[in-house]
């Protein structure tokens, strides 16, 4: 079911490698009306992905391994085919935030994922004018 509001056919990849955030978001993302591109567990493999399927927007997961490496991968994807990144993952950290917000993502979504929060940063996201300005709440 497509929710008004939103466009069809915006394309999102999704880097994640909890099954259980994929399975939620790939629903939430179609409920929405969004293209689901699918998902890459692999970090190693996202810029790969990024390059083949020149999605408009990249969920990404901050922490692979128990280390926050989404960062670089965001940078490196993004410079490298510019689509825009949504971070998806708590930053509770102070030294983290500030290192998240140097990346410039278009915003920061706690897990659990709040359905009414991830709907309000894509909108924003895929309009073209959105930047990280507050982090996102949870499951509240």
């Amino acid at each position: 079911m497509r929710v008004e509001g939103f466009p069809l056919a915006q394309r999102i990849l999704v880097v994640e490698d909890d099954p259980a955030v994929v399975e939620d978001l790939s629903l939430l993302l179609t409920e929405f009306g969004y293209e689901f591109l699918g998902a890459v567990s692999d970090p190693g493999m996202a810029l790969e992905r990024a390059r083949l399927l020149h999605p408009d927007l990249i969920l990404m997961d901050i922490y692979f391994a128990g280390a926050p490496s989404g960062l670089e991968l965001a940078r490196s994807v993004n410079d490298e085919t510019g689509a825009r990144i949504v971070f998806v993952g708590g930053v509770s950290d102070p030294d983290l935030f500030m290192r998240v917000v140097h990346i410039d993502p278009i915003g920061v979504i706690d897990k659990p994922i709040n359905p009414a929060y991830l709907h309000a940063v894509l909108a924003r996201a895929l309009r073209g004018s959105a930047t990280l300005t507050a982090i996102g709440h949870g499951g509240d």
